[in-house]
């Protein structure tokens, strides 16, 4: 990136930021790669992610950074003649970003500019604002102003407020994570910034036009009266968490080509997401019926994204595709493809931070997340399928084969409550001097009226996540 000063004029530099797309594809919202300019001096920091979308930014940095106002400031008008030479470069994204091959220009323009845009103080969210809130006043402008420009579909606009490129960084992370509505909104963004770092202008870009998101969003709407149509009058929240992940997984498989990977619309209407489309479709759902919820960003292997719910005050964590069986995580020898169908794993379904740690990182770079420590609305918990002993184990089963069997549903869950419980089960039920199996099941299919066959079953088990899954093949 070059760098020069004409005379004492405004020396304004583009700089194109790559947010990151999800999960796989999917997560989120990354620090940016920076690489130093010939003059002035600057710093050097990486940070490399991975995901469909990864985030990758070239710019310049700044010796030193203006100490900014946090209160409400007059709008910021600037209308002088200046020379400004632009210079935008565009980084390559990760093979499954929508984004242009790598170019570069430069070009010299004389211009005469004036903000017209009318601040705006308020702004009813239809998305979940848990990190809007951890915004300064002068963040929340900026991030409603930029919400207000691409509701519109407007190209851009002059910033009204004074911000560092550091704090327009972190807006723009939290509010694509948030405005789930927005999802057209590109991962890119120019902005053009003076020489003591501070940005005055913001362009956008879309991944889609405004008549495909009409059509988008009205097969989004429907496809989400369909399942919302499922929620009867006795439902507790709970009930439609449970409605909303199982459904989400039933109608979705884990692709990270699809155009729409990233979208609700991509989970509920085409049948094809990454996680970035698997927790939106999981928000959109949460929205519509007032449960809180927040999209959270981490690492699961690689850049990952899922969600959070409050229920009855207390937050947990639920990860709709990891629970997905059609992940690719699932190896034939593990889950055959012929038993996957109708198969829905709740490992992830209302966990506390000390379950969802086992596997996961999250990532409080741009968000602080809340603490979930209560396990009382784990789908195990709720349900009578957890045991922390043998004994325990096997009455546990014993209830959960004969409900399953009266219902003739084909999958039984159990949940151990730490890996050494975990392999005294398994070595218990499935070990070679043991195979207690084919009692608990002879057993349970003896009080049951609807008989299965107790040596044609099947399981699949996550030590990982202390869980086993028995499958039943009925008579």
């Amino acid at each position: 990136m070059r760098t020069k000063r004409l005379g004492s004029a405004l020396c304004a530099i583009t700089a194109v930021l790559l947010l990151f797309g999800g999960c796989m594809t999917d997560g989120p919202l990354t620090t940016p790669s920076i690489t130093t300019p010939t003059t002035p001096p600057s710093e050097v920091t990486s940070l490399s992610r991975r995901e469909t979308d990864s985030l990758t930014t070239e710019r310049t940095i700044p010796d030193t950074i203006p100490q900014e106002s946090d209160t409400p400031t007059e709008e910021t008008t600037q209308s002088s003649e200046s020379t400004e030479m632009t210079e935008t470069v565009v980084s390559e994204t990760s093979p499954f970003s929508e984004s242009t091959p790598a170019t570069t220009t430069t070009e010299l323009t004389t211009t005469t500019t004036a903000p017209q845009y009318v601040p705006i103080d308020s702004y009813t969210p239809t998305n979940s604002r848990y990190g809007y809130n951890q915004l300064t006043v002068n963040e929340k402008r900026v991030y409603n102003q930029i919400v207000d420009l691409a509701s519109n579909f407007k190209n851009g606009g002059y910033l009204i407020e004074k911000l560092s490129k550091e704090r327009i960084e972190k807006i723009y992370n939290v509010l694509v994570q948030e405005e789930i509505n927005l999802f057209y909104l590109d991962n890119k963004y120019e902005i053009s910034y003076d020489g003591s770092g501070i940005v005055h202008e913001i362009k956008l870009k879309y991944r889609f036009t405004s008549d495909e998101v009409d059509s988008m969003n009205d097969a989004l709407s429907r496809a989400g009266d369909a399942i919302i149509s499922k929620i009867t009058a006795d439902m507790s929240d709970f009930d439609k968490v449970v409605l909303f992940h199982n459904e989400i997984i039933k109608s979705c498989t884990y692709d990270s080509e699809s155009r729409y990977c990233r979208t609700a619309y991509g989970a509920l209407v085409m049948g094809e997401a990454v996680c970035h489309g698997y927790s939106n479709a999981f928000a959109y759902l949460c929205n519509r019926v007032g449960i809180p919820n927040i999209i959270v960003t981490g690492y699961a292997g690689e850049e990952h994204m899922w969600n959070m719910v409050r229920l009855d005050g207390a937050w947990y964590h639920v990860d709709v595709t990891w629970d997905d069986p059609s992940l690719a995580s699932l190896t034939e020898e593990q889950m055959p493809l012929e038993d996957r169908a109708g198969y829905i794993d709740f490992s992830y379904l209302c966990v506390p931070d000390a379950e969802l740690t086992r596997t996961h990182t999250i990532d409080s770079m741009f968000v602080s997340y809340p603490t979930a420590s209560s396990d009382k609305w784990n789908y195990y918990i709720r349900n009578d399928l957890y045991a922390t002993d043998y004994n325990e184990a096997a009455e546990v089963l014993h209830r959960a084969i004969i409900r399953a069997a009266e219902n003739h549903e084909k999958y039984v869950y159990l949940k151990l409550d730490e890996e050494f419980t975990f392999d005294w089960v398994m070595d218990k039920l499935y070990g070679e001097e043991n195979k207690l199996i084919f009692e608990v099941l002879e057993k349970a299919n003896n009080e049951s009226s609807y008989k299965f066959n107790p040596n044609r079953t099947s399981y699949y088990s996550r030590r990982d996540q202390c869980t086993l899954q028995i499958k039943l093949i009925y008579n």
